[in-house]
Order: structure tokens, then sequence, then C-alpha cells
């Protein structure tokens, strides 16, 4: 958020700084949002594991459901579940904002985990109890109908809930990437462990209860939880940091395909300068920077070619005709996202129903810690989460430093590289499980327990530990990886559509892995069918496994090739700290660096040059640490890229604001221009003024370091007689001075001309002034 410093001079000439709403709205966001934020979505990922995990037992033992359709009900459930989520995205992203979405999307969740609460409670919403598990009388259609009903009120809720929690806890911190490399902590390693440690609550607590007390407790639980966390969002909205919606993205890339069709016949330029670039317009989708021009898929660039029926100049441009680059690269960075994304998708194909079939094969294992407690074939997971836990904690102590070493990333290695691992390592985990399915059919078939499928097989539990552990590895890799990839990557103004974007790799996923089961169960033959209804021993469900391994196997192949042909997206970045403290300066090959409108700390900004400056003689060697900077010069220099004077023709002086604020962006820019250039030129015209080594005309014949050393010694000189021997007169002349503009200059050796550094100059000029009214406008 940027700051304006509204300075006033007062009788003694200090200069105050008046602090507005935008200063209120820096002052939010930070580590203390995040007990109100998390909640939300600890408790929705507390719920929603809460019946979810153990929902495979209450479908087949309580609704009596065979094991195939009950695994592809809750498959298709968690596939809606995770394609609603790009609903709400769009819904955040268009023009409701993530936090009222969130709001609305809360309430419908909790009306979902009431119903399906009441549904668990009532028997008259369930079949008569079947405890052998033969011949038994299945849920009634209306029974069904109104579990459907439930879970489809949270898979709506949990579409508002997904996509916006993650990117908007992200807006409560300075995600640029020069801030993320100097914290010593991840965001998404951290958002992910809370999620875990609500996971593995939900895991060991819920799944108890629901087993040894009852559904009702069960599921009631979890409904109190999410009501208390609407609660505690609500009263965290004070501290919050509120992000506009910036239009419906999917739109704006419309716009840009449109654009370049029309414009196909078009010829590009052979400057990319030359394409059309708007940063006011582009303001409010590229506050953290603007995304720069790239050679991949140049037929876009077409939509940013500006011909003669453009009007670009006197009237906003038909943006279903002329595009800016910044939206060209927004649909280039989507094209190269989704080979990636995609990637994702057969991995959770993979997943899909491996755990509603290892339930079921713990359910047939001996599960007994000691002769009276058994672990709740649900509760199994808790190893893939305590995995997980322990495995973000060590990458983020451990792996990363110890990476980083080698890589120099300050993330120790890439998103992708991250995701590669993995890949491999859930490739390993299948194999695991294959190899203990065999295990447990063989001491069954020692047993002679393969056609008994509710006895217990004398095989301890734990030999399913292995691939937990596994999954757990792979989702500190692959998982938390992907949502970052998807984050970092996508466009600035599309992150919830992008976080939506990694639900829709489980959506899809979801929903292949219910077709291929389907089909699986289907043409594998009656007598020897992999995935068995009723009896898991007669199966082969090794073979299944078997066949998820070769997918995953041509699934890493492809992602190899996507990831060593990928670009990551180039941005002109835009620190936290330049935003409060002004606007970014772009040229047209220079990186995007702040100018201070009001308190003079901009990157670039070395000073003020005008009738109080200190001329300074720089040596050859120390002359490029000064390439690309600039100063701020009063109208008597010329405009070039390191001289920016202020708007002539347009009223400058700060007293000539003080009763008329300014009404255009020549008249803001020239307003903070004034302030900033006044607090300097008023320090050293005092300084001036009291030692006549400053003051001297001449050119310097003293070293860089020297001078340097001159101006602090006055300055330390100056406060030490300002304390033990006041001179007010100083001060007040030079007051005088800088109000009626009568200070003394000296002669200025730069005439206006009309050369490419004037020009480059000028658009740095406009572009400063474009978002310095943009930002005054909107806030």
């Amino acid at each position: 958020m940027e700051m304006e410093l509204l300075k006033n001079m007062d009788n003694d000439g200090e200069v105050e700084e008046r602090k507005d709403d935008k200063k209120q709205q820096r002052q939010r966001g930070g580590i203390k949002t995040m007990p109100f934020i998390l909640a939300n979505e600890i408790c929705d990922r507390f719920a929603t594991t809460g019946f979810h995990a153990n929902m495979i037992t209450y479908l087949t033992q309580k609704l009596n459901l065979p094991l195939v359709q009950a695994s592809n009900t809750l498959t298709n459930f968690s596939g809606t579940s995770s394609f609603t989520p790009l609903i709400g995205a769009l819904i955040a992203d268009s023009f409701a904002g993530r936090f009222w979405t969130i709001i609305v999307a809360s309430i419908i969740y909790e009306l979902g985990l009431v119903s399906i609460t009441i549904s668990a409670v009532l028997p008259s919403l369930r079949p008569p109890p079947c405890p052998t598990q033969e011949n038994c009388k299945e849920a009634s259609t209306s029974q069904l109908w109104v579990l459907y009903i439930c879970l489809l009120l949270t898979s709506v809720g949990t579409g508002g809930i997904r996509p916006c929690v993650v990117p908007f806890a992200a807006d409560q911190f300075d995600m640029t990437r020069s801030a993320v490399a100097r914290r010593s902590w991840n965001f998404f390693n951290w958002f992910y462990f809370s999620m875990g440690m609500a996971t593995l609550t939900a895991l060991t607590f819920i799944v108890y209860i629901q087993d040894n007390v009852g559904w009702g407790w069960g599921l009631g639980i979890p409904t109190v939880g999410m009501a208390l966390s609407i609660v505690a969002f609500v009263i965290g909205s004070r501290l919050y940091k509120m992000v506009k919606p910036g239009g419906s993205p999917f739109v704006r890339l419309a716009q840009v395909i449109v654009a370049a069709v029309k414009k196909r016949k078009a010829a590009l330029p052979a400057d990319p300068g030359l394409l059309y670039e708007n940063k006011e317009l582009d303001a409010a989708i590229s506050s953290q920077g603007r995304l720069l021009h790239t050679n991949q898929f140049k037929w876009v660039d077409k939509a940013a070619v500006v011909t003669d029926a453009d009007a670009t100049e006197s009237n906003p441009p038909n943006l279903w005709r002329l595009a800016t680059v910044h939206r060209v690269e927004e649909l280039k960075s989507i094209i190269r996202m989704l080979p990636i994304w995609a990637a994702g998708i057969l991995l959770v194909t993979s997943q899909s129903h491996q755990h509603s079939f290892t339930i079921q094969q713990a359910r047939t294992m001996d599960r007994h810690l000691s002769h009276s407690f058994q672990i709740p074939p649900a509760s199994l997971s808790i190893i893939r989460v305590v995995t997980m836990l322990i495995g973000l904690v060590l990458y983020e102590r451990l792996f990363v430093p110890f990476a980083r070493r080698f890589t120099g990333n300050p993330s120790g290695i890439t998103c992708l590289q991250r995701m590669g691992i993995g890949f491999m390592v859930n490739i390993l985990a299948t194999i695991a499980a294959s190899s203990v399915e065999i295990k447990r059919k063989a001491v069954a078939s020692n047993h002679n327990l393969l056609d008994k499928p509710t006895a217990i097989i004398p095989i301890s539990v734990f030999w399913l530990v292995p691939q937990f552990s596994l999954h757990g590895i792979a989702e500190v890799f692959m998982s938390v990886g992907h949502l970052e990839f998807l984050y970092d990557q996508s466009p600035e103004s599309m992150r919830s559509t992008a976080v939506a974007l990694n639900w829709m790799t489980t959506s899809v996923g979801n929903y292949i892995g219910t077709l291929l089961v389907s089909l699986v169960h289907k043409y594998s033959g009656k007598k020897k069918n992999w995935l068995p209804n009723r009896n898991l021993n007669r199966g082969r469900l090794e073979y299944y496994y078997g066949l998820v391994t070769g997918i995953q196997v041509i699934n890493l192949i492809y992602y190899v090739i996507c990831a060593y042909f990928y670009t990551y997206k180039p941005l002109e970045e835009v620190s936290e700290k330049s935003k409060e403290n002004g606007v970014d300066l772009t040229t047209d090959n220079i990186p995007s660096k702040p100018l201070n409108g009001a308190s003079g700390d901009g990157e670039d900004c070395i000073g003020a040059l005008d009738g109080t400056h200190v001329r300074v003689k720089v040596s050859p060697i120390d002359a490029p640490r000064y390439r690309g900077k600039y100063y701020l010069v009063d109208a008597g220099y010329m405009l070039k890229s390191s001289l920016l004077p202020p708007y002539r023709g347009i009223r400058y002086h700060l007293k000539e604001y003080s009763t008329r604020a300014p009404k255009n962006a020549r008249e803001l820019f020239n307003h903070r221009h004034a302030s900033l250039r006044n607090a300097i030129e008023r320090c050293f015209g005092v300084l001036k003024k009291r030692f006549p080594i400053i003051g001297s005309l001449t050119d310097p014949t003293y070293s860089f370091d020297t001078q340097t050393e001159i101006i602090l010694a006055c300055s330390i000189l100056h406060n030490f007689l300002m304390g033990v021997d006041p001179d007010e007169n100083i001060i007040a002349e030079v007051d005088r001075e800088l109000e009626n503009g009568t200070q003394p200059r000296e002669a200025l050796r730069y005439r206006d001309n009309d050369d490419e550094d004037a020009r480059r100059g000028a658009i740095i000029r406009d572009n400063i002034a474009a978002a310095m009214w943009n930002d005054y406008v909107l806030n």
C-alpha cells in the first residue's frame, strides 16, 4: 500500500506528516492476522477430514453400500469439492473479494455440516443395521438423496473457502520474491503444517468418537468447531489487509485472445518496446510489479500491436482490440503453467481410491495395540500426516539450508524440482502398497481365510506403515511444491483462481480415478475381479496398484519434459516497502524501482539538485554505481533519464496547493516533487549558509569519500551549535527564500534538447505520475 505524505510548513518551517487511510491499511496484516484466518481453514480441514476419512465406514457399515459404490460416491464428492473452488475463485477475483467470499461460503458449509449431523442422528435416514455384512438392505433412494444434498452443501461451501484462504493469508505478508528470500520461513510450508495438525486431530479424536461413541457426536463436534471459526474470522476483520478484486480474469484473457485474432495479420514490431503499455490501466492488477515481455507465443503479442485505428493517446483503448503487454503476459503465464498443472491430475488419479482400499485392507488386519484397544482403520492416516508434519519441519530446517549451499537458491531447490521429487516418492509408495497386499493375501491363504471377508487375518496392520510414510514424504514435496508453484507463477490478480486450479487437479483426478476403478471393476472379470464388492481377499488389488504404478511412471516422464522446457515468468518487482513509500519507476529497459513521492528514500532516487545542491566529483571507478539512478531537479534543468524536473506550466510550490488539492496526475506529481525537494533543499540551504565550504561554487578538489565526510561533519556541528547557541535567523532566512522562491541558484549547465535520453526521462516521469494518480484516486 502506498502512503501519501501531506506536508505543511508551520511557522518554524518544520515539515509534518499527516497519516491517511492508506497508513491504516499498511498497519494491517502481518502475523497477527493468522490465528483468525487459519482458524477458518483449520476448521474446514478438521471437519472435512472428520467425516471424509471415516466416511467409507459410514457408507459401508451404516448405509450398507457396496464397496465400489461407496468408494465412487466419496471420490465423486471429493471431485465436486475440488471443482467448486474454481467457481468460488472467479467470484472472489471478479467482484466479491476474498473476505466476503470466505464469509458466505463458510455459512453454506456450516449448513451442510448441520444437515449431515442430523442425518446421522435420525434412524429414519438410515437402513436397518447389518452386522454380518451379508444380504444387507442398502440405503433407499430418499436416504441417499439426503446424504447427497448434505455433501453438496459442504462442497459448495468448500468452493468458496479453499481458493481464497491461501491467497487471503498471503495477502497479509509481502510475498515478493525478494521479501520471501529474506525470510527464514516458507509461508506454504507452515500453512500445510497447520492443515496437517488439523487433520491429525481429526484422524485421532474425531475418528475415535465416530467408531466408539457414535456418528452424532463424531459429526457434531466438527459442526460446532466450524461455527466458532466463522465467529473468529469475523472478529479479526479489522486487522486484515483487503485487496480489491481486479475484475474477471477470464474476461481479460478472452480480450487478449480476441484482440490477437483480430490483428492476426498485423506485423509485429522488431522492437518489443513498441508494444502497447499502460501502467495506469494495469495498476489495479499489477500492484507487485508488471509482467515483462517474453518471446514465447509471439502470436499473442499481436494483441498489443498499436495500429492507426487504435486511439491510444486521447481515448481509453478498446480492450477487445488492444491489450497491454502486462495482460498479454498474463495469458502467456497461464499457457505456460497448464502443462505443469496437468501433470498433477494423473498423480491424483493414482491416489484417488487408495485411501478407501487401504482402510478396507486395515479392517481385515490385526489392529491391536493392547488386549483392549484397537486402532480404528481410518486413523491409520495419522502415519501419513505425522510423517508429513515431521517432514515439513526437517525440510525447512535441514534440507533447505543444506541444498542452498549447492544451489544458491534461497528456497534450496525450485518448485519444479520439489514437485519432481514428490512424483518419484509417490511411485515408491504405490509399489509398497502392492507388495503389502500380496503379503496380506498370502497370510490369509495360509490360514484359510480367503473366503471370510470379516475375519481378522493374523498380520499386523503396521505392515501398512511404509506406504503411509512414503505418501507423507511425497506430500511434503509434491503437494506443497504444487501449491507454491501455482501461486508464484500465476498473475497476481488471478491467485485465487490459481489456488482453485490446485483443487481442480484433485477434482479432475478424482473423476478420472472413478472412471478407472469402474472400468477395472467392470472388465477385470467376475470370478477373479480385481476390485470385488464384498470380499477383498478374493480380489486382485495388487494388479490395480501395478496398473497405477505404470500410469505414474508415464506421468513422471511427461512431467520431466514439461519442467525442462518451462520458463519462469519475468517480473518487474515492487516490494512492500516500495509500495509504502511511493510508486514504482520503470522505463523501457530498467526494472521497476520506487520513487518516494514524499519521504525521499526511494532506491534509485539519489537526491535533489537545485539552488542548494552540493556538487560532487565522482571518479570513473565509482561512476557505474550511479547508472540507472536519478535526481529530482528544478525546472531549470533539462529532462533526462537521470534528472526529473517538475512539469512546466503546472502549479508547483506547496503554498499553491494549500487551498486546492491536485486535480490531475501532473499536478499531483509536482506537489509531491515539491514536498520532497523542499525538505532536502531546506537542510542543505541551512548548511550552506552556516558552512562556506559547502556553499563554494567551484569544482571540488576532494575525493568522493572526503566530500561525504564533510557533509556528515557539518551536520554534526550544526546540531551541536543548535543545542548550545541556537541561531534561528539562519533557519528563518532559508524558510523565507523557499517560500518566495528567491534562493540563490547556481548557473545552470543544461538546456532542453530532444534527444533519446530526454524521451526516456519523459517516459519515466509520465509513468510515475500515472501510477501516483491511480493510487490517489483509488485510495
